[in-house]
């Protein structure tokens, strides 16, 4: 298993995946780490759907790519849609904090896939369209009571991106009070 930090500062969104399917015993590794999240008095609120079909991976590179179209949202390349396994992260509306400790339990997800040597990425941008929404609440017979937090997509790196650069900590870090 890499050295905790190093798997953080490894993690990239990886849009080139190869064509080969990801075993479901690593895809239950990666939701596992999700539950492992924190959450506002544990109250556990995400729930994942777990996506393998063609046809639905399909459907939801459609519905993305039409977003990106008619929405003013700049296009991106979403072949890797159909390459990988798609995990559509839900978390209960009950509470506002519920949307907080879900992205926490994706970005456990993303991590875990890293250190598991997959590629994977975080795909939220579209679901501000709430066309978008609406077709994959339909798509996928998602109950009223949770909302999308986003698509994680999974599968084995067919690229390795580059790091990107980060902010100097002394840009950032403020000591008792913003400065």
């Amino acid at each position: 298993m890499p050295d905790f930090f190093a798997v953080v500062k490894g993690r990239r969104a990886v849009r080139k995946l190869k064509r080969k399917e990801v075993p479901l015993k690593l895809l239950v590794k990666v939701i596992e780490a999700g539950t492992w999240a924190p959450s506002a008095v544990n109250t556990q609120p995400w729930a994942f759907i777990l996506v393998r079909d063609k046809e639905l991976k399909k459907r939801v590179r459609e519905i993305y790519d039409e977003a990106s179209s008619t929405s003013g949202l700049y296009k991106q390349d979403t072949e890797f849609v159909e390459n990988a396994t798609l995990i559509i992260v839900l978390s209960d509306t009950g509470n506002v904090l519920h949307q907080f400790s879900t992205s926490a339990a994706v970005e456990n997800m993303l991590l875990a896939a890293t250190a598991l040597g997959l590629g994977s990425v975080w795909m939220c941008r579209p679901l501000r369209v709430e066309k978008t929404l609406n077709e994959l609440r339909e798509l996928f017979k998602i109950p009223s009571n949770y909302e999308i937090i986003g698509i994680v997509a999974l599968g084995y790196p067919d690229e390795k991106p580059k790091p990107k650069e980060r902010k100097p900590l002394k840009e950032i870090l403020h000591f008792e009070k913003f400065s």
